[in-house]
């Protein structure tokens, strides 16, 4: 009912950007609603994470 609401207002909920592929919409909205999403709880700095010893020594990459 809300998005009904906007629309009739003329009211983005989320701004689409022009040009956009139809197959792109629905991955952006998602992108920009989870963007704008509040944690519920505080962010920690993990830059410093080593992996554990013992784990796969091989890349990320797909082969």
């Amino acid at each position: 009912m809300l998005a009904m609401a906007n629309q009739m207002e003329s009211n983005p909920v989320t701004a689409i950007p022009q040009g956009l592929p139809k197959a792109k919409i629905l991955p952006g909205i998602l992108l920009a609603l989870a963007y704008g999403m509040e944690l519920p709880f505080p962010v920690k700095d993990r830059s410093d994470f080593e992996v554990p010893a013992g784990s796969h020594d091989s890349t990320l990459l797909q082969h």
